[in-house]
C-alpha cells in the first residue's frame, strides 16, 4: 500500500502521470524513496513539504527494512521469555545468520505504522497537487509516530 502511495508521490512531483509511470515501472522500494526525496528537495520555497517528505522517507525505509527482515527469515520460533525470534541468513558464510525479536504486538505496531504512514503519504500527494494547482489543502492529521526498528538479538541456535 505505502509502496503504491510513494509511486503516486513521484507521479505528482513530476507533474505527469505518463512520465511518472515510465520512471517508476521497475523501481525497487529504496530507489522509490530516494527519487521521492530528491524530487521534493527540488520544490522551490517549500521547506515544510521537504521536511515532511524527509520524515516520510525515513519512516518508509524503517518499515522496508523491517519487512525485509521478516520476509527473508527462514526460521521463526518462540522463546522462553515470550518473544518470537525470526532467523535469517546474512550471506556471510555458513554461520552468517541474524536473529531478530518480533512479537505479535510488534507486528501489530508495524501494521499500524504502515497504515498511518499510508494516510500521511496520501495527504502529501494532496498537498503537492494543491500547491501545483495554486489551491489550498488542509491535512487531516499530524505526522505519524516514527516506526520502531525491529531489534536484533544475540545469535541463538535454531531449536531442534
Amino acid at each position: 500500500m505505502v509502496e503504491q502511495f510513494f509511486t503516486a508521490l513521484i507521479w505528482q512531483l513530476l507533474g505527469d502521470h505518463g512520465v511518472g509511470m515510465a520512471v517508476t515501472g521497475g523501481l525497487g522500494n529504496q530507489s522509490r524513496a530516494d527519487i521521492v526525496l530528491n524530487l521534493a528537495r527540488q520544490q522551490p520555497n517549500n521547506a515544510e513539504l521537504i521536511s515532511n517528505v524527509e520524515y516520510a522517507c525515513k519512516a518508509f525505509n524503517i518499515l522496508r527494512e523491517n519487512r525485509n527482515i521478516l520476509v527473508h527469515s527462514h526460521s521463526i520460533f518462540p522463546t522462553d521469555d515470550g518473544t518470537v525470534h525470526w532467523r535469517r541468513a546474512t550471506g556471510r558464510g555458513p554461520t552468517g545468520h541474524l536473529t531478530t525479536a518480533a512479537s505479535f504486538a510488534d507486528l501489530e505496531k508495524m501494521i499500524e505504522s504502515i497504515v498511518n504512514l499510508g494516510m500521511f503519504t496520501i495527504e502529501l500527494v494532496g498537498t503537492i497537487k494543491a500547491s501545483k494547482e495554486g489551491t489550498e489543502f488542509e491535512p487531516r492529521s499530524e505526522r505519524p509516530s516514527m516506526p520502531a526498528r525491529l531489534r536484533t538479538v544475540s545469535d541463538s541456535p535454531d531449536p531442534e
